[in-house]
C-alpha cells in the first residue's frame, strides 16, 4: 500500500474525529459557535472540491475537501437546529466581501484559460 494512501486514510480518520468532537461540544453547549464562519468554511470547502474536479486532479486530492464539505454541512445542520441564525456581523460581511473579491479575480483569470487559483486563496485567507 502506498504511503500517500495511508496518509490520506489517517487524515480522513482524524477529520472525522475532529468533526465528531466539535459536534458533541456544540450539542452540549460548551463551544460558542459562529454560524457565519461555518457558512464561509462550507463555501470554501465546496469551492476547493469543485476546483479540483474542474482541474482534473487525482481523486485522492479531492477526497479531503469532500470530507471537509460533508463535515461542515453536518456541523451547520447541528448549529441551525440548536440556535437561530441572527445574520452576519460587520466583520463577517467584510470577510465575505474579500473572499468574493478573491474568487471573482480567480474566475476572471479562468475565463481566458490562464486560471490563477492563488488569487482565490488570497481572498479566502483575508
Amino acid at each position: 500500500m502506498d504511503w500517500h494512501l495511508i496518509a490520506l486514510i489517517l487524515a480522513g480518520a482524524y477529520l472525522v474525529l475532529a468533526y465528531k468532537t466539535i459536534i458533541c461540544d456544540i450539542k452540549s453547549g460548551s463551544t460558542p459557535v459562529a454560524v457565519a464562519s461555518w457558512i464561509v468554511w462550507g463555501a470554501e470547502d465546496v469551492l476547493l472540491t469543485i476546483g479540483g474536479i474542474a482541474k482534473d486532479v487525482e481523486m485522492s486530492a479531492i477526497l479531503l475537501p469532500v470530507v471537509w464539505t460533508i463535515g461542515t454541512a453536518v456541523v451547520l445542520v447541528v448549529i441551525l437546529r440548536r440556535e437561530k441564525f441572527a445574520g452576519f456581523k460587520p466583520v463577517d460581511k467584510l470577510c465575505l466581501a474579500l473572499g468574493a473579491l478573491g474568487l471573482g479575480a480567480w474566475l476572471l483569470t479562468a475565463i481566458n484559460g490562464n486560471a490563477r487559483p492563488e488569487l482565490g486563496l488570497v481572498g479566502a485567507i483575508l
